[in-house]
Formats: structure tokens, sequence, C-alpha cells
């Protein structure tokens, strides 16, 4: 499968579509984790080039090749940021997490 993501959520759209159904937002790893210490889901410009679905000339998510995929994939995906902006302070520690 190609490394890009656009291709991949694509394979799981037509081999996995109860998978997709139940798909609520596009995190690529690191995205995760900030969304886990912060609570806020955001990638990065650079991040989102290497997905497939980013307009880098516009600096915005590609409709042409979202719709291509699903339109209803736009709702999905999350705003784009500067990787030189912070995320969010992290939230205050979990207990029992990580100690």
């Amino acid at each position: 499968m190609p490394g890009f993501t656009a291709p991949k959520i694509l394979w799981l759209k037509n081999h996995e579509p109860k998978n997709y159904a139940r798909l609520a937002t596009v995190l690529l790893p690191h995205d995760y984790l900030n969304f886990w210490l912060t609570g806020e889901k955001v990638m990065e410009y650079g991040d989102a080039s290497g997905t497939a679905l980013l307009d880098v000339r516009k600096r915005k998510w590609s409709m042409a090749a979202i719709e291509a995929i699903d339109p209803e994939l736009a709702g999905k995906l999350p705003p784009l940021t500067a990787s030189n902006l912070p995320v969010e302070d992290c939230k205050k520690p979990r207990p029992g997490r990580w100690i």
C-alpha cells in the first residue's frame, strides 16, 4: 500500500466499510499524541502535505482529492496549523497514567 494517507483511507472505505463508517477524525500518530496531551485535534501543513489531501499552494485541504474519496471526509480532517505554533497547553496529569 502506498505511503500516503489518502490511498489508505480509500482502501479502508472499499475493503472495510464498517470500520470506515466509524471513522471520526483523521490524525497522524504524533497528531494523536498532541490530541491526547492537549485535547486539540490539529495537523501541521508539512505533515498534511504527506497525506496527499493537501492543496500545498493554497495551504488548505484539497476538496478535489477529498471528494474523490468521500465528500464527508472533509469534516473528519483536523484544522491546519503552522509548525512553529503551539497546539495548546498540556492537560492536567491523568491519575494512574505513565506513573
